[in-house]
Formats: C-alpha cells, structure tokens, sequence
C-alpha cells in the first residue's frame, strides 16, 4: 500500500539526510597562542588576523573629541577608524554567528586596548562603550571572573586605581613581571605583559642562553601558579624566539608576521583523523528499548544494543495502600536496569482493559467519584479526574515519585500518561453504563494540570507526551516535551481508508506545533502491534523506518517481540540513524608541551544522526604516561554535548599539564564522560575504543623544564 502523503516526507528525508543541518564553513584552526601585535596596521584589522586563526590583538586607542580612535601614533589617527568600528562591533557580528564565539566553539578571544592618550579619561571614555557590548565581554569583580567570548585587556597608560575601584568591570588589566611579586589579584591582573628587550639580551640569533632560557621558564611558572598568563612584547619575531616561546609555555606569542606565526604554530600540530565505525552500541537516552524485560534477557533482542528498558504500571501496582508507594519495586526495577547496560523508562495508567478497576482500590473505598463503563465486553470503573479525591491523591503521588527520582540516574525517560485507557489520553470504544455515551476525557483544565505536575516532579529528564490528545501536547511541547506515537508501522491495519501514518500523525504535528520540539526533547515510536504484522501485511519496513527518522526519532519500542526473519539489515540501518550518533573527524594539537602549559585541542565533530542528545554528558581528554600509567592528567571540559544538532561543530579544549607531570611520552585520549563519575559514558563512531572507554587519538611529548 502506497500513500503519497508519507512518501513525500520520506523523498525529503532521504534527499536531506546527509544535510540535515548546513555543513561548516571551512574556518582557520583557532591558534590560542597567536597574538597580533599592532594588529590595526594590517590592510584589514582584526579580519586579517582572524582569517589566519588568531584568538588574541592589540589596538592602541587615543581619545580625542570623545572618540576612541585607533592609531600607534596621534598623528595618524582617522575618525572613521574607532575602536568600535574596526574590533567591537565586528566582534560582535563574529559572536551573532558563531553562537556566542569569535570562532565557532572555540577558544575565548583576548581583545587588549593599549591606551595612548591620558589614562583616566580615556578609560571613562572606554568603559562607557565597553557596556554597550557586555554580552560578549568578560566581567571582572574583585574576587571572581566570568570568562565569556571578548576578554578585554587594559594594557599602555593603565589607571590601575580608578579600575581597583570598580566593582565590576569589563576590562582586566595588563601586568608587569613586578607584579608578580605584589597582591594585586587574578582578578584584576589576569595578564602579565613586559618589554623583552629589558629583561633578556638575546635577540633571536644563535641559541638562547640557558641562563635566560631558565629565567623565561621561571617567570612562565610564576605567572601560571598565581593564575595569569603571560606575554612579551619586542621578542624577537622569527622562528626561534616563536619555538623558545612556545616550548616555554609562554600564552601570548606576539608577532607582526601574521602568515609566519600561523604557519609555525600548525607546523609543530599533530593532525588525525580517526576512523568512523558502523558498529552498533547501546548509547544511553535512545535506540532500541526493551519493554517489561531487560536487555541481558530478552532473547528477541538477538543481540540488538538497548540502552532503555519500558515499563508501565497502574497505579493500584504502585500504590497498593494510600499513601505507602511501593518504591522498593521501582528500586529494584532501575538497579536491575543498570545491571543490564540500560537505564529505566515508565508510564503510570489509572484504566486499562484487564481488570475491573486499575486505580487503586482505597480511591474508590475513600468515596472517590467514578464512572462503571463498559469495554470489550467487560465491566470497568475509572475514577473521575475531576474529583477532588483523585487530584489530591494522583497529585501526590506524582510528586512523591519526582522527590525521589527525579534526579536517579538510572531514569532515563518519563512518559506522561494517567488519562485515558492505558495511559493513551483517549477513551475510544468506552461505554457509561448509566448513559450509553462515551466516558469523557478529563476537561482540558485538569488535563493541564496532569501535565504540568509530571513536568514539574521531573524537571531534569526527558519527558513524552502521547501524540492524540492535540491541545495537551501543544502544551507539553511548549514547555519542552517531546513526543510519543504508539501505531508505527499502521498502513492500513484498521481501516483500508485511513491510518495513523498518513492520516494522523503529520496532521497531529503540525497542528500542536512539534515539528521543531526534537531539537529539545526526545520523540519515540512505539510499532503498531509489531514488526510480525508488518512483514505478514507486506508493508514496506524500510518505508516505515524512514518515516520515524524523518521525524526524528530517538526511540523504537518493538514491544520486545520477535524480530521477522529477513528484517535486521533494515533494524541496524535505523539504528545507525536514530537518535545521536557521534563522530570526530578531526584533531589537531600541538606535538609538545612543557609541565604547567595548556594543550589547545582543536576537534572537529560530526553528528551523523537525526536528533540531538538530550542527557547532560561532557568532553573529556586525557594525557597518559605511555610508559607509567600513574603519570597521567584528565580535563573534563565544561562543554555538554547536550543538544548537539545533527551536523559538523568545532569544538576546542585546552587541556591543562600540571605542574608535577613528568617528562616523557604521553597517548592522548578522548572519551565523553558522565558529569558525576567522569567515567565514559558515551561510545563514538570512531573505531579503536579502549576497554576503560576511552578512544586514544594520538601521542604528545612533555618536555622536562628547561
């Protein structure tokens, strides 16, 4: 059976899959260690440098006639070459872009205003324009630092009492090495610059004294130990001073060569690119799940990876007695989830179709009004969502039920039921037996209310809303649900006329306003009786696969049934879409570093699913000693993979070298860690994953300290 509605969205998803967000433009490697001396007397200022992947410039700045205007000398100055025209408001543009970067997802970018003309008044007059670009620039108070994309240093004719002053402040100030000796803060002082020409006599020929090269590594640990970096202005501008710079650790190398330094700096970069993998895994927070079993006993998995086992229950299983819920089951349901590779997923329902009753038997005994109605031929009752009774006691054990696990990280998904015969939000095929009609739905008041206490119980974990119910999931979707549609696979089963793929679910999406909720939430399909069905009817699999992906799904629930013999080319080919797949293409860093310096780590990652992750998981790298594994250093960077849409992102991560790390030759690895244990969590596409987790990428040489 063919329907022209559904293979339409099918063409558009398989002409658009490989596209599915736009392709990254090719960007320079951000160069964290580049920095642009008088980076205004380039043809392009600031545009130049970033084009060759500097993260850091200078502009001196006079103030005349209330403009700032930029120029190494007062008579050169230009009045259309402001500091706002030539570096803030093109970084502001850079940062609109970049989603809140000067290079997307990479280092933060050090903008230092050498001040020419009189300190005090040019700093006021700096200030002032300074706020009109805060959302991008970093904030200094007396005790804290909040980094964010522009960090602006005052460097030149300082007013360093007028700024002590302040107890915010858009601007940190340049140091000097005597600084290191004094009490002045990071805070304040999160930079210490000096002229090299007074501190050292060599001038970049022949090989840096060793008596000089000690006393340069010396100032670099000072400086890192209190928490600054450090930069020399006048260094020699070759490829030798750049090498001793660099091996020394030193943060900002200046230069005028901007083509050189570039060019330097990704000589000395180690470049890889890991091989993707086909492989199959059990990532949590999507895929395959069990349902009422867990994935180490369902033998109808035949080795399908499930992260996520289904459960649901009626409430007279979970609460027995008023009041006394039965959390011992639910705890032993999640332990034993984790013990399978997989986290817990639940509904709870106050009707089904088995027994006479399916809310719990004190509700109805506690005087709680109802309705007797009639379904398939036997007698029911369900209480009536409007009864004080019910909402107080359904209430309650929602919350009760968020108060304890809501935070479990063993839960993996909440799906929203309560109404309607199994949890479904409708009462299709019900009959009063006072009236003959229908049992109506609860009114759309006390359906909200339902909604809103499940949210408001499980704020941090995925939450699902059945698809039928058009004004309740246009509200959950609005508050950052995502969707569940229980007849995948139904092309025809009910009526030769009508289905719920074709004449259901596009409509429902489109009228509730969820087209766009995968970008925030999870959507899971449940099959249509199950994929048995589907191949007896001769219903195209790989067509109803599609349609799922189209819609991005993260979830299949095939009811734990058989898997129809000839069908599991089709299975895997979904899994390899569903949900979040990641892979790193690229890195890129440098070969060496020396104890107390930063590894800047550029990686280039590509989300080769339909959906983003929703769980909250962080990057980390890992330096270990190839030769004693107790020499080792782990950063577990504070970017979450958490709504990585499907597409290409560039990500850098300096990964710090400790002080005490010895010398040697050290593998460097990457794995995403869970943000509690740091332990992997999530598995790559890329192949050579270690049996800790973790996926070693290359190796890196510590140099001892000069």
């Amino acid at each position: 059976m063919k329907h022209p509605k559904a293979f339409a969205l099918f063409a558009v998803f398989v002409a658009g899959f490989n596209a599915l967000s736009p392709s990254a433009v090719a960007q320079p490697t951000p160069l964290a260690n580049a920095h642009a001396h008088n980076d205004y007397e380039h043809p392009r200022p600031l545009l130049d440098a970033l084009d060759h992947g500097f993260c850091s410039v200078e502009a001196d700045i006079y103030l005349i006639d209330g403009q700032l205007l930029v120029a190494h000398d007062r008579n050169k100055v230009q009045p259309q070459r402001t500091l706002q025209a030539l570096y803030l408001d093109p970084l502001r543009e850079c940062v609109r872009k970049n989603g809140g970067r000067v290079f997307p997802n990479g280092s933060a970018f050090t903008l230092l205003v050498d001040i020419k003309s009189d300190a005090e008044k040019t700093y006021s007059a700096l200030r002032d324009v300074l706020q009109q670009y805060a959302d991008m620039l970093t904030e200094f108070r007396p005790d804290a630092t909040e980094t964010k994309a522009v960090t602006v240093i005052i460097s030149g004719n300082r007013p360093k009492e007028m700024m002590a002053a302040e107890p915010l402040r858009y601007a940190g100030m340049d140091g000097r090495l005597a600084d290191l000796a004094g009490t002045d803060a990071k805070h304040f002082i999160p930079l210490i610059s000096d002229n090299w020409g007074l501190v050292f006599k060599w001038r970049g020929s022949g090989d840096l004294p060793e008596e000089e090269r000690q006393k340069l590594k010396q100032y670099v640990s000072q400086a890192h130990e209190q928490g600054r970096r450090i930069r020399f202005w006048a260094a020699p501008d070759n490829p030798a001073s750049w090498r001793e710079l660099r091996a020394a650790g030193v943060d900002l190398i200046n230069t005028d060569n901007l083509a050189g330094l570039e060019a330097f700096l990704l000589e000395a970069r180690v470049k890889v690119e890991p091989q993707e993998t086909d492989a199959l895994f059990a990532n949590p927070g999507m895929g395959w799940q069990t349902f009422h079993t867990f994935a180490d006993e369902d033998r109808n998995l035949q080795g399908l990876p499930s992260s996520s086992a289904y459960f649901r229950f009626y409430w007279r299983e979970i609460e027995p007695k008023d009041g006394a819920i039965d959390f011992a089951r639910l705890d032993a349901l999640l332990a034993r989830a984790r013990k399978a590779g997989q986290k817990l997923a639940f509904r709870i329902m106050c009707t089904g179709s088995g027994q006479f009753m399916d809310a719990p038997q004190w509700l109805k005994d506690q005087g709680c009004k109802g309705y007797d109605f009639e379904y398939g031929g036997a007698k029911h009752w369900v209480p009536d969502f409007e009864a004080a009774g019910f909402q107080k006691a359904h209430f309650r054990l929602i919350r009760e039920l968020g108060r304890r696990y809501g935070d479990h990280p063993d839960l993996d998904l909440v799906d929203i039921g309560s109404v309607g015969l199994w949890g479904e939000w409708h009462m299709s095929g019900t009959k009063r037996l006072d009236t003959g009609q229908p049992v109506p739905l609860p009114s759309l008041q006390s359906r909200l209310a339902i909604i809103d206490a499940w949210r408001e119980a499980f704020p941090a974990k995925p939450k699902v809303m059945l698809i039928g119910d058009i004004e309740g999931m246009k509200h959950a979707i609005q508050n950052g649900c995502g969707w569940r549609a229980d007849c995948l696979g139904d092309m025809g089963g009910f009526s030769k006329n009508w289905n719920h793929m074709r004449d259901l679910y596009p409509q429902h999406v489109q009228q509730t306003g969820a087209a766009e909720a995968w970008q925030n939430a999870p959507v899971a399909f449940e099959s249509c009786w199950e994929m048995g069905k589907w191949k007896r009817e001769g219903w195209d699999i790989r067509h109803i696969f599609d349609f799922a992906l189209a819609y991005r799904a993260s979830y299949l629930n095939n009811k734990s049934a058989p898997i129809p013999e000839g069908t599991r080319g089709e299975i895997e080919r979904f899994l390899r879409h569903a949900g979040y797949r990641l892979v790193l293409r690229k890195v890129e860093h440098d070969r060496q570093l020396t104890p107390g310096a930063s590894l800047p780590v550029s990686m280039l990652w590509e989300n080769v699913g339909v959906a983003p992750p929703y769980g909250n998981y962080f990057l980390a790298l890992r330096l270990l000693g190839t030769e004693n594994k107790a020499q080792k250093a782990v950063s577990v960077n504070l970017t979450s993979i958490r709504g990585w849409l499907p597409g290409k992102k560039e990500i850098v991560i300096a990964l710090a070298c400790p002080n005490d790390l010895h010398p040697g030759r050290y593998e460097l690895a990457v794995a995403i860690v869970d943000p509690v244990t740091h332990s992997p969590a999530i598995q790559l596409a890329i192949a050579d994953r270690a049996p800790d987790g973790w996926y070693p990428l290359s190796q890196v040489e510590i140099r001892p300290a000069p």
